[in-house]
């Protein structure tokens, strides 16, 4: 059902900043940008380095006020999975709802899910991956 861990989520205060770090001094390269549809952030930017990958989120809110479902530093772990359909039926028979989505971000169909905890996960199936 899962693949592999796709990506690791940091929200971070500047994302300018955040971006020549991570690409400057630990050699990642920017895959993609996205300006995000959403009452919590603004920006995605994914940064790739060989099979790993990191997703930073810049928020609206400047401040340390952030809304409870929002927390600097990282956030969630991802999951590739194969198709999206497939895997959000199983967990519907399961119990397991999606939190948000699924939708397209970027080259990718996501949804998160809530451990029994309230800990994200999120479901990432590259858009070109769903063999019926």
């Amino acid at each position: 059902m899962f693949n592999r861990i796709d990506h690791v989520e940091v929200v971070v205060h500047d994302l300018a900043k955040s971006i020549e770090f991570y690409t400057e001094k630990l050699g990642f390269c920017v895959l993609s940008r996205s300006n995000l549809n959403s009452s919590f952030f603004n920006e995605a930017v994914m940064l790739g380095q060989n099979d790993i990958k990191i997703e930073l989120l810049s928020t609206h809110n400047s401040g340390s006020n952030l809304p409870p479902q929002v927390n600097y530093g990282i956030r969630l772990a991802a999951l590739s999975v194969t198709c999206m359909r497939k895997v959000l039926d199983k967990l519907a028979h399961q119990g397991v709802h999606p939190v948000w989505g699924p939708r397209v971000i970027g080259d990718a169909i996501r949804a998160e899910i809530c451990d029994f905890e309230g800990n994200l996960i999120e479901l990432r199936q590259q858009q070109e991956n769903c063999v019926e």
